[in-house]
């Protein structure tokens, strides 16, 4: 059983950051999960189409229809992950910045674990330089699915280079600011845009931390080999 912790107030926008080219069968299953959390502080949740040839672009705004939270932005031309994160970087509006792939989803209550841990953080060490990871489900199409957990290590450059703290931008909140001045993704990563990432933030001073409880707060699905899901 877990506690409900005080919400943040309206003061503690969060802005939820969904890049997705041609994820028609993936995206409302995504955005529903974060529609189910059971924190219930002030969110945007901001899709970026990056030039969709589906129908992306129409179930995104029947349901933000529904939802006026939901705020679709995008591109006619398809122009790369990197470029889709640096718009959602640039236009989000929220004190802090989760993300979440199309393909992937939340299960309930990993904001309120999050927002938990990551404010008590913030609050002891009096830094915004603080990330909170949280254990996610990998979905592979080669293996069975297995729990990553992420763990505070005293050398997370180390960490992140020998694979032991993977770089998942989907099982982090932090505030808007620490993302923002690591400059965005840079376009000559392609693939590993993720750990190109947490390495500048770590260089420039950052820290994670985790949730508290080991039960996966996310679903990385993935159609790919799980080797070589470190990304």
């Amino acid at each position: 059983m877990h506690e409900h912790y005080p919400q943040p107030t309206r003061m503690l926008l969060l802005t939820v950051a969904l890049p997705v080219y041609n994820g028609e069968r993936t995206i409302e299953r995504a955005i529903r999960s974060i529609q189910a959390q059971t924190w219930q502080g002030d969110m945007e949740i901001l899709v970026y189409n990056d030039g969709s040839t589906d129908g992306t672009a129409s179930i995104v705004d029947t349901l933000s229809k529904i939802d006026k939270r939901i705020i679709l932005a995008g591109s006619e031309q398809n122009r790369g992950r990197p470029h889709a994160r640096n718009e959602l970087l640039r236009l989000g509006r929220g004190k802090y910045f989760a993300w979440l792939d199309a393909d992937d989803e939340w299960y309930p209550l990993k904001l309120e674990e999050q927002f938990e841990r990551l404010l008590e953080e913030q609050n002891l060490l009096q830094s915004d330089k603080v990330w909170c990871m949280c254990p996610c489900l990998i979905k592979g199409w080669d293996s069975a699915p297995f729990i990553f957990s992420p763990k505070t290590v005293q050398d997370p450059l180390k960490a992140l280079l020998g694979g032991r703290l993977r770089a998942y931008l989907h099982t982090m909140l932090g505030p808007t600011e620490s993302l923002r001045r690591l400059g965005g993704f840079d376009p000559q990563f392609p693939r590993l845009q993720d750990l190109d990432f947490f390495i500048r933030f770590v260089a420039d001073g950052g820290q994670f931390v985790s949730t508290r409880h080991d039960e996966p707060l996310s679903v990385y699905n993935k159609s790919i080999k799980t080797s070589d899901c470190i990304l």
